[in-house]
């Protein structure tokens, strides 16, 4: 009894329900972030960049309607509505293991990926209103998106070492298909439960606040935006409308455009950086070992980051005290020093390819983990997935300080989840077929 009081209070507080969204977030994306890293070796080279590509095709659409979507159904719903997306897709990846030679299953597998674009577009605008909503402005918002960002990045971890154990074995046995069939079952089961444990989100307005003097503009109840809408007499395509030219304003705010360039480039990053550089130096089981160093550093980073933006680590007088911009600066110079290095490591294992441009076979070799070979990689995995932390955390932080009401927030995560997305779209274009 007295176990199930404790929890019940912390559920009601900013810190428990960020860690319960990143649970959530952990069961989903523990399937997720494996498909995507092991894309092209779970399908092909080809049709992983179609399903990619249609799904953020769709998603960057859906980014300018997900605002409106997220606050008339409530967050809550539509993220539940949202991890439906990823379920469909691990779906329609099993029909194509049972026919994988079949054209109609390979254009439903891409299918499924734009369908999945959508149900993003709704999961990422809910997780990013969540957020900003459980936040207290000015307080604690880097604590809670780095909360979050735990359980994210160990979502990440699992399902790395999933990877590595099936892979692993089928290195060794030469299974294929049986194991697909059993990883992405699993996955399926982690998707549904996930939809199922966000039963345990409750709206902002509910929390146990510490701070009772900091404004907050919270959701009242799952259907206050709609609720607002039909007493207003306005029509859900009235309000639909109104909210694009909303967000499409979010072009003109310099405050986003300041950031745009960093939104961009949190999407453009990745899919070198996780799926292309991964597939050229790294075995299968190796390269699953490799995401889970990625994203143990994401998890770091993330835990630092929101000390530092918080002033945690700013005293005068024994009194904690905060200048918004020295961290800034901070964590845009830990950003960009981290980056360089990992970069130029990164350079330094590519370069001996580009002196071999007429036979870059002799150099585009597979290398096991702890082989000698994948030193510098492996160094590159680490510091890329630390700054992936330090730039995400501080994207939602200033949001955080720019935005207060749930109408703006949502939009102005609509827009940065639109340029993400172009970053994302634009890096998987580019990704050579062979690699």
């Amino acid at each position: 009894m007295l176990t199930f009081v404790m929890f019940t209070s912390w559920q009601y507080t900013s810190e428990g329900q960020a860690s319960i969204l990143g649970i959530v977030f952990l069961l989903v994306f523990a399937a997720y972030l494996t498909i995507q890293a092991f894309a092209s070796k779970i399908y092909n080279d080809r049709l992983a960049s179609d399903v990619t590509v249609a799904l953020y095709a769709t998603f960057t659409f859906c980014c300018f309607l997900s605002p409106t979507f997220t606050r008339y159904l409530g967050p809550i719903r539509a993220l539940t509505l949202g991890i439906c997306g990823y379920a469909i897709l691990v779906i329609g990846s099993i029909l194509f293991f049972i026919y994988p030679n079949s054209n109609f299953t390979k254009t439903i597998l891409i299918a499924t990926g734009a369908v999945n674009g959508v149900g993003a577009s709704l999961l990422w605008n809910s997780q990013g209103l969540l957020i900003l909503q459980y936040s207290e402005r000015g307080v604690n918002g880097g604590k809670i998106f780095g909360i979050f960002w735990v359980f994210f990045s160990i979502s990440a971890i699992c399902g790395g070492l999933v990877s590595f154990l099936i892979f692993r074995r089928e290195n060794q046995n030469g299974e294929n298909n049986k194991n697909m069939y059993a990883l992405f079952a699993i996955f399926l089961g982690f998707i549904i439960l996930g939809a199922l444990f966000t039963r345990a989100l409750v709206p902002p307005s509910l929390l146990s606040r510490t701070n009772r003097d900091v404004t907050v503009n919270a959701i009242q109840d799952e259907g206050e935006d709609r609720s607002r809408i039909e007493e207003g007499g306005e029509t859900f395509k009235e309000t639909l409308r109104k909210d694009i030219k909303r967000t499409l304003s979010m072009f003109r705010s310099k405050r986003l455009l300041n950031l745009s360039l960093l939104f961009f480039y949190t999407g453009f990053k990745q899919p070198y950086q996780i799926v292309t550089f991964g597939d050229r130096f790294f075995d299968s089981s190796s390269l699953g070992l490799e995401v889970m160093i990625f994203y143990f550093f994401d998890m770091i980073g993330g835990i630092v980051t929101g000390a530092l933006l918080d002033g945690k680590f700013l005293r005068s007088d024994g009194e904690k005290t905060k200048n918004y911009r020295k961290v800034s600066i901070q964590c845009i110079l830990l950003f960009l020093t981290l980056t360089f290095v990992g970069n130029y490591f990164a350079w330094l294992r590519e370069a001996p390819c580009e002196s071999l441009r007429q036979d870059a076979s002799n150099c585009l070799v597979e290398v096991r983990f702890l082989e000698r070979g994948s030193i510098l990689p492996t160094m590159s995995y680490a510091l890329w997935g630390f700054t992936d932390s330090v730039v995400q955390t501080f994207c939602y932080w200033v949001m955080g300080l720019y935005y207060d009401s749930n109408s703006e927030q949502a939009r102005a995560v609509g827009f940065y989840t639109f340029i993400q997305s172009i970053g994302w779209t634009l890096g998987f274009l580019i990704i050579p077929e062979s690699r």
